[in-house]
């Protein structure tokens, strides 16, 4: 004769099987996100290709992360391999369409294949994201939307003031924001404030391979120094 599980026995064991479970997606999470900042030390180190491999290798168990997508993406154009990243950019959309710096990425992409179509509507949808307030308030996305901001015609200084600065100030070691305020000095043919900019994102990430590659040589070796 079998007998009836004693009610409380058995809530206590779904109460058990609950947190077993919690903790278990903990776990991966955490081990999820030590496997991504060691991929973003493998990148900002100019290792390319194990930066891939390891983006390959989280989209396997987590095939729409944002994050996972958006290393892969920027290896795949890093490493100069266009066509498999404009690839990387359509499938990235289809799974997270909603990211402000997956989409920005993803017209990279497009324009590194000579795709401007899909660049331009990828602009178009990074304005109709913000203006949506959808996936805007992370900093590395308003990072993407002052870029794209202002592709469509906005005033540098407002962007500078009103996004770049304050995204620096919230996150001192976030790479995007340097190299964006580079960029911008550099559009505007301004060598020393882009070289400022350079400067204080190497004090704060000193092993970044990219803003090594961009800072004059002066900088590199006060840095190094």
């Amino acid at each position: 004769m079998i007998f009836p599980a004693c009610p409380h026995r058995l809530g206590l064991a779904l109460r058990c099987g609950l947190w077993l479970g919690i903790a278990v997606a903990l776990g991966s999470l955490r081990l999820a996100a030590d496997s991504l900042e060691e991929a973003e030390t493998h990148f900002r180190a100019g290792r390319y290709p194990a930066a891939l491999e390891a983006a390959e290798s989280g989209l396997e168990k987590l095939p729409n992360d944002e994050d996972w997508l958006h290393l892969r993406l920027r290896s795949l154009l890093t490493l100069g391999r266009y066509p498999e990243a404009r690839s990387a950019a359509t499938n990235a959309i289809a799974r997270n369409g909603r990211s402000v710096r997956l989409v920005w990425q993803a017209r990279d992409a497009f324009l590194s294949h000579g795709d401007t179509t899909n660049a331009a509507e990828m602009l178009e949808r990074v304005k109709f994201l913000v203006s949506n307030r959808m996936g805007s308030r992370e900093a590395k996305s308003r990072v993407a939307f002052g870029r794209a901001a202002l592709l469509l015609g906005a005033d540098p200084k407002e962007v500078l003031e009103k996004i770049y600065s304050p995204v620096q100030q919230a996150e001192p070691k976030l790479r995007d924001v340097y190299l964006a305020r580079g960029e911008l000095a550099l559009e505007k043919h301004d060598a020393a404030l882009a070289a400022k900019a350079f400067e204080e994102g190497l004090k704060q990430i000193p092993d970044d391979a990219e803003l090594r590659s961009v800072s004059p040589e002066p900088t590199r070796k006060a840095t190094a120094s």
